[in-house]
């Protein structure tokens, strides 16, 4: 058993994307409002709204749960920023998850920090914060019962309520053996392959549910140092993060009409070319398929100005039943993980009597070629002029450069960044100056 692949990482951040942008001007009308006591605040019920069961108990991730809920609260909140966000108060709220439709086919296993009564579980809280990251989060498991047949289905029903709040009602519709997409793994980057070169990418998928798929959706997505030459006209593309350099993307989406069988693998009329840039350095491309048909994908689209693509139209072929060990749940790659990078590091000398606090500017500048995220993989690279620090890494997975977190400082290649610190931590500027080489260094190794 496994959600749908339209709820792999990837799609769950667009449709959820798309829905917090369109609620980020209401939440922050409803902060006014009920300053004002004129309307409640919006609080979003966000998470999972598909899972399909296998019905032959096909579990990539055993035991770990199919739904994912969470809250976005009215207002919003940089992850980035370095300050938590301000509580919004309240009297306290409870959010009520009624699985009772999927008795009779599925067992239901919900949240223990709640309260459970058969298949409904309240979970009651006062911790409400702007924007989604700090907010209370729900897991949901599920697994069939014998009686359980193809086309069972049910929906999963969650709302809330709370004095001064205004929820909405979160559903999410779970089938018993539908189609089930899983991904062509993708080749390792070809012998003596270099940033600029271009990754020819044979894509596909196997359905191995028990019901054929009504249109399918293949989504792209490339980090800063990816792009896409090629344009289709069955596909539509767009960059996501434009100002932040670190989780900037290129992607496309690409639909296709028709009955994709169970039991048949299916492969893309030409691979897909990547394009590398010179300062890619272990840049990811990833790709998959969804069982999902032309509605759904304008659903992913929206909100994302993404541009219809022209040229060709890339189909999709039949391939017979496909070797199983060839096709995995997720499909991704480092590109170009062999380039190097070169940091320089300038400082300035400070002068303070004993126990003053004193402030030190240090300079950090990448001569490149190749980028450097936080979490850049892989790769070759020199610090102040002295030792090689890094490695490389290939095949696939691996952490990627505009992964989570970290500051992208090193993000553009020839420029400098400057670490500003008030406090006691560069108070001895040569152990600040040392401390910042050493933690760079790392940062350029193998993952």
């Amino acid at each position: 058993m496994r959600p749908s692949s339209l709820y792999s990482p990837w799609a769950r951040a667009a449709v959820a994307g798309a829905a917090a942008a369109g609620l980020a001007a209401a939440g922050l009308a409803g902060v006014a409002h009920a300053a004002d006591g004129q309307a409640p605040l919006p609080v979003t019920i966000t998470g999972t709204d598909r899972v399909d069961l296998a019905l032959d108990g096909a579990e990539g991730e055993p035991g770990e749960p199919q739904i994912q809920l969470g809250l976005t609260g009215p207002g919003e909140y940089d992850p980035d920023s370095d300050t938590d966000p301000e509580p919004i108060p309240n009297s306290g709220y409870e959010v009520t998850i009624d699985a009772t439709a999927l008795k009779g086919f599925a067992k239901v296993g919900l949240p223990r920090s709640c309260d459970v009564d058969g298949l409904v579980a309240v979970c009651r809280s006062s911790s409400l914060y702007p924007g989604a990251s700090y907010n209370p989060y729900w897991s949901v498991r599920l697994d069939l019962l014998d009686s359980a047949e193809a086309g069972d289905h049910g929906t999963v029903k969650v709302t809330g309520e709370g004095e001064g709040l205004a929820f909405n009602e979160h559903t999410v519709d779970v089938l018993v053996g539908g189609p089930e997409l899983l991904q062509k793994k993708l080749p390792a980057q070809p012998a003596g392959f270099e940033a600029g070169d271009t990754y020819r990418a044979p894509l596909g998928f196997r359905n191995v549910g028990a019901m054929s798929a009504h249109g399918v959706v293949l989504r792209l997505a490339g980090s800063r140092g990816l792009s896409f030459p090629d344009s289709y006209d069955n596909c539509s593309y767009a960059e996501e993060n434009k100002d932040n350099l670190i989780r900037y993307r290129q992607v496309a989406l690409c639909t296709f009409e028709g009955d994709f069988e169970p039991g048949t693998a299916y492969e893309l009329s030409e691979p897909i070319d990547v394009k590398t840039a010179d300062f890619a350095l272990g840049d990811i491309f990833s790709y998959g398929f969804d069982a999902i048909g032309a509605e759904g994908a304008d659903t992913l689209r929206a909100g994302g100005g993404h541009r219809q693509g022209s040229g060709e139209t890339l189909t999709l072929k039949p391939v017979g039943s496909g070797q199983s060990g060839d096709y995995t749940k997720y499909a991704e790659i480092d590109l170009a993980t062999g380039n190097t990078y070169d940091l320089d590091l300038t400082g300035a000398r400070v002068a303070g009597e004993q126990g003053e606090t004193v402030t030190v500017d240090v300079g950090l500048s990448n001569h490149g070629p190749a980028w450097l995220g936080s979490q850049t993989t892989g790769g070759t690279g020199t610090a102040g002029g002295s030792d090689t620090a890094g490695g490389t890494t290939g095949g696939t997975g691996g952490q990627s450069p505009q992964g989570g977190g970290g500051d992208g400082l090193l993000a553009s290649t020839g420029s400098t960044a400057l670490l500003a610190s008030a406090g006691a931590a560069l108070a001895l500027a040569a152990g600040g100056v040392l401390f910042v080489v050493a933690r760079r260094r790392r940062a350029g190794g193998a993952a």
